[in-house]
């Protein structure tokens, strides 16, 4: 008997289950489950709105339905029951969302009338069979189709997945001295503490960077979930360019979800062998395109900044020179016996010169004609040859600037290439680059206080801005190869310039094992022209000096920060 009556319970339970589903038909095609980015969060139902969109009726805003008690398997799902016979054969759902006081992309879903007809019901097609098709485009992040055949006993059921509103930063890069022509392939990069902030957990990193296009123009479409008044500092992209200087561009953003338009972007073109007007300084000058700076007309004469005229170079040997002002308050060069004894040339004439002394005056003489490329050929045997004349201040200054020009303007390609080529032969070969840190540093050894040279803050200030610009391409491809190609292990070693003791008056560069990181690279970079700003403002009051400006570099320097 008590079998009998648990049969009869357990019946009656069952019967009980039935009767909804017998009394009352399916009230519902489709069934929705509604998301915010992922399962764990239900989206809050009072705040979907899904509207039909067909060409062929007007837009029809369709009611949702809650789900039933003995929904079991999702929590309160969603339910629509309609007829899309009258739509023609595709129609779209336009399902918009608005929780939580945030944006959210709208949801689009195209259907197919013939999904509905008994045929295709009945035959047990599956919708699956057709992803390939265009109109089927539920196949993204937004939306996911639970089961791809329709039966009365689940109909389409689908997932939505709501999707935050993304926030987008657009613009576009052109050349400064002319801003028609578009900018291709410069790279952008967003400081990463942007991201970091306003991405909060869903933080990538590869959305830090985006790359302008044909028109110059380029677009972050960022996943933004904090507003950007909460930043707390001014953000700002970096842009970088082979061939151009780079740039720090600070901005505003709008509001989450809507879109920040910087507009058109300046790029200044790294060219450190522009012509500068050098008649602005004097008309005794010209620009030389070789020796990239200002020369006096006369290739045979020096100009020298603290006097203001061009005269001649050098005095010979045995005398001095001697300055004064005539009538008109011009300084005047003459060449006096050394002491205020006139000595005879034939005195000197037996006196041979060391081999030294003639290849240093052979490098004079091919300097102020501006051979460069000779000159550095002859660098090569001095630097390795001749030791004790490299202390000499005036001699030691060739050097340098010979080693700087055949950097920044290589006989063969870019100055971009050409050091980034010697960058990445760092450890392999004592490159040219390696030789012009050394000699930097050589000259700032050397006992500037007890020597007698002419335009001495000029002579600094001229050291000091070639030592930066050195220093500063070194980081910037460093920075570069980083920030675009993401190569963890470029770096850079420091370079010393010695005497070498088991050769008479022999000379070596020698490499340090230990590479410097970036941001020592970037730091040594900005210390040096924090040195050129601090000397190139005296020597432009008192010799007439025309000195240019490193504020571009510094704020990208600054700005810079890896991961």
């Amino acid at each position: 008997m008590n079998g009998l009556k648990v049969n009869k319970f357990l019946i009656i339970f069952f019967l009980t289950l039935l009767i909804p589903l017998t009394i009352f038909p399916k009230d519902y095609n489709i069934k929705f489950h509604f998301y915010e980015e992922d399962e764990k969060t239900p989206a809050n139902f009072d705040k979907i709105e899904i509207k039909i969109i067909s060409n062929k009726v007007h837009d029809e805003k369709l009611e949702l339905k809650k789900g039933t008690w003995y929904d079991f398997k999702k929590k309160n799902p969603l339910k629509i029951k309609h007829d899309f016979s009258n739509y023609g054969k595709n129609c779209k759902l336009e399902i918009k969302y608005a929780g939580k006081n945030r944006k959210w992309e709208t949801v689009e879903i195209t259907l197919t009338k013939d999904w509905f007809n008994s045929g295709f019901v009945n035959s047990d097609r599956a919708i699956k069979k057709d992803w390939d098709r265009d109109e089927f485009y539920w196949k993204n992040e937004y939306v996911k189709l639970e089961n791809s055949i329709y039966s009365d006993k689940n109909a389409y059921i689908f997932d939505i997945f709501f999707k935050n509103k993304l926030t987008k930063l657009k613009g576009i890069i052109v050349d400064a001295k002319n801003e028609s022509e578009k900018i291709l392939n410069a790279n952008i990069k967003l400081d990463l503490r942007i991201n970091k902030k306003l991405m909060g957990k869903n933080y990538d990193r590869k959305k830090n960077s985006a790359t302008s296009r044909m028109d110059g123009s380029f677009i972050f479409s960022l996943n933004y979930t904090v507003i950007p008044d909460s930043l707390g500092f001014t953000p700002y992209i970096l842009i970088t360019r082979d061939g151009f200087v780079p740039k720090k561009h600070t901005f505003q953003f709008n509001n989450l979800g809507e879109i920040t338009d910087l507009g058109k972007i300046y790029l200044y073109e790294r060219d450190l062998t522009s012509m500068r007007d050098c008649k602005r300084i004097s008309k005794m000058l010209e620009w030389n395109d070789q020796c990239m700076d200002c020369s006096c007309t006369d290739p045979y004469l020096k100009w020298y900044p603290e006097k203001g005229v061009c005269e001649d170079a050098e005095c010979l040997e045995g005398e001095v020179k001697q300055w004064t002002l005539n009538s008109l308050g011009v300084w005047e060069l003459e060449c006096v016996p050394q002491f205020g004894l006139i000595t005879s040339s034939s005195e000197f004439s037996y006196s041979e010169k060391s081999t030294c002394d003639e290849k240093i005056q052979e490098l004079k003489n091919l300097i102020s004609v501006c051979d460069i490329e000779e000159a550095k050929e002859l660098v090569d045997y001095i630097t390795t040859n001749c030791y004790r004349e490299c202390l000499d201040i005036p001699s030691a200054y060739l050097i340098a600037k010979t080693l700087y020009i055949s950097i920044v303007k290589p006989e063969f390609g870019t100055s971009d290439s050409h050091i980034k080529q010697m960058v990445e032969n760092n450890m392999t070969e004592v490159t040219d680059l390696h030789k012009a840190i050394a000699w930097f540093q050589h000259l700032g050894s050397l006992d500037w206080n007890r020597v007698k040279i002419d335009n001495p803050v000029s002579l600094r200030a001229d050291i000091r801005y070639q030592q930066a610009v050195i220093n500063i391409r070194i980081a910037e491809i460093l920075i570069k190869e980083k920030l675009i190609n993401d190569k963890d292990r470029i770096d850079f070693s420091l370079c010393r310039y010695r005497s070498k003791r088991d050769i008479h008056n022999g000379g070596e560069f020698n490499i340090e094992s230990k590479s410097l990181s970036i941001y020592s690279w970037r730091n040594i970079a900005l210390g040096f022209i924090e040195k050129y700003d601090s000397i190139k403002h005296d020597a432009a009051s008192h010799e007439f000096y025309f000195y240019r400006s490193l504020n571009a570099d510094k704020e990208f320097l600054n700005a810079v920060r890896l991961e």
